[in-house]
């Protein structure tokens, strides 16, 4: 799958997270990692918090087609949920 469209894929799952409180992400058990099925196929898609403090969590998403090239090279996107 070209990297183009994992792009999209991950944009849509990052909605589902950035939606999520700041007391709710501070609370999450990570990495957060999970298998997306979309349009007939198997995605990886890992979920880290990479900063945490009282004023933000930063958040880093990334997403990869579960072969070689992809699990090396992941899509990935971040973004910032603030208290």
């Amino acid at each position: 799958m070209k990297r183009k469209e994992l792009r999209k894929i991950l944009l849509q799952e990052k909605e589902k997270f950035s939606t999520k409180s700041y007391k709710e992400l501070r609370l999450s058990t990570e990495p957060i990692v999970y298998e997306l099925n979309y349009k007939g196929m198997s995605y990886q898609v890992e979920v880290q918090l990479i900063e945490k403090n009282d004023d933000y969590i930063s958040v880093s998403m990334s997403i990869d087609d579960k072969s070689l090239f992809g699990a090396m090279f992941p899509v990935s996107i971040n973004f910032i949920v603030n208290n």
